[in-house]
């Protein structure tokens, strides 16, 4: 996001300018866009739910609704929903491309970059010169679908290793244990 190019070019990537223009921009609906596709009150509405203790059934039901409401709200201002997705943020990388002039680009993409850049790859290879994905998300991957499964494959990776390795297992050696307690603790008294 635009908020991070402070950081972004104190990391180093100014060092990029000596040699090349550096362009970031703010995908449609993102919050510098215009329209900015936002929930008002969302921050609040989630601490709000974590406070309660709901079931997933009654979490679930009162997530729904405000999201529900939320998109009503913004077609109800005459927003196309159906105009931000990956398809279209493909179609303005390359349109920015070509309105700046640039016969060809080096991507850079992190997180949700990284998939945007792979279809831009995928779309516009002519448009490629090249492109560095970090913190890869491909196309293929449905996050929300996979978040819980891929967490447990990292965690069941640090126990084994743990338990693989002398000096951790020696260290830690209840170290699936302490975790699962921590976190049975945590639901049962919230912090």
């Amino acid at each position: 996001p635009l908020d991070a190019v402070t950081g972004v070019l104190n990391s180093g990537a100014s060092a990029i300018l000596d040699h090349r223009d550096y362009i970031l921009f703010s995908q449609r609906g993102t919050h510098y866009a215009e329209p900015f596709l936002d929930c008002p009150g969302r921050t609040d509405f989630q601490w709000e739910l974590a406070a309660q203790s709901l079931s997933l059934a009654e979490r679930n039901a009162q997530e729904l609704e405000f999201w529900n409401a939320c998109r009503d709200d913004l077609v109800t201002q005459g927003i196309n929903l159906a105009a931000y997705n990956s398809a279209e943020n493909d179609a303005d990388v390359n349109d920015l491309r070509l309105a700046l002039g640039y016969e060809q680009v080096n991507l850079y993409g992190i997180s949700y970059g990284s998939r945007l850049a792979l279809i831009v790859l995928r779309d516009h290879p002519e448009g490629v010169r090249s492109a560095i994905i970090d913190a890869i998300w491909p196309p293929q991957v449905a996050l929300d679908h996979d978040v819980a499964l891929n967490a447990y494959r990292s965690f069941r990776a640090v126990f084994d290793a743990c338990v693989a390795d002398t000096k951790c297992a020696r260290t830690y050696p209840n170290l699936e244990t302490t975790f699962r307690q921590v976190l049975q603790d945590l639901t049962a008294h919230p912090v």
